[in-house]
């Protein structure tokens, strides 16, 4: 039987304005992992919880699958009591002090505009 574990993961680089948090819902919910996700501001900040398998997936798929656009500089995760959630939810940002990676103005990748102009993909 797997053992239900909580993560806290900090994520730094260039992960804001490019999908990250979305992208971490989307992953967290394919993977069956609960918790949350929430932009920092230097950094984003992930709660994730579930069995021990679930979250090496979710690690994996978070450096393996990460959008086009970011780019992941250094990951922390540290240990923490499962809180039992329900649930992965986006929270609302949050501003702490640091260094903000910030991505240049670019165009939409061809990726990007093949989803935005499929009306199956919403």
């Amino acid at each position: 039987m797997s053992t239900l574990e909580r993560k806290k993961i900090l994520v730094y680089g260039i992960v804001q304005g490019v999908g990250f948090r979305p992208f971490v819902s989307r992953t967290a919910k394919k993977t069956g992992v609960r918790g949350s996700v929430c932009n920092k501001g230097p950094y984003v900040e992930i709660h994730a919880e579930g069995p021990d398998e679930k979250i090496r997936e979710f690690l994996k798929s978070l450096r393996e699958e990460a959008p086009e656009r970011s780019a992941i500089l250094k990951t922390e995760v540290h240990e923490e009591e499962p809180l039992y959630e329900r649930s992965f939810n986006i929270i609302e940002s949050e501003k702490v002090k640091g260094d903000i990676f910030v991505s240049p103005d670019i165009a939409i990748c061809p990726r990007c505009a093949k989803e935005l102009y499929d009306p199956k993909d919403r």
